[in-house]
């Protein structure tokens, strides 16, 4: 029964997600990765993917760097993407009636804008 207890953990993650009251970090183990502000959140894309046995939620993130826009992808397995959807869901425009449009039907992937501040491409 060992091995069975093995094959259904969840590996302990390698990344978490922290955030303050004006921007989050992408952090592996002291390191910060990558922080973003949230007034830098030029637009925000939920899906989610077909891992077989369950779904996966996804969030895509764009914002702006000084040297343009670029794109984080956070899913729900990262440490702290619960509350880090909490703190996002209260940027102005935030579409708070997402999970089930993306969730619904099960095993088929659904993608869409849920935050946008202004057109971008990516």
């Amino acid at each position: 029964m060992q091995w069975l207890r093995r094959l259904f953990r969840k590996p302990k993650p390698d990344f978490v997600l922290e955030h303050s009251d004006s921007h989050f970090s992408y952090v592996k183990g002291d390191k910060i990765m990558r922080s973003v502000r949230f007034d830098d959140i030029k637009r925000i894309e939920a899906y989610k993917i077909d891992q077989v046995t369950v779904d996966m939620i996804c969030f895509d993130v764009w914002h702006q760097t000084s040297d343009g826009i670029d794109g984080l992808t956070l899913h729900e397995d990262i440490e702290g993407f619960n509350d880090l959807e909490r703190k996002l869901s209260k940027l102005d425009g935030y579409d708070e009636a997402w999970q089930l449009k993306v969730i619904t039907p099960a095993f088929e992937e659904r993608r869409m804008v849920i935050y946008q501040t202004e057109q971008v491409t990516g």
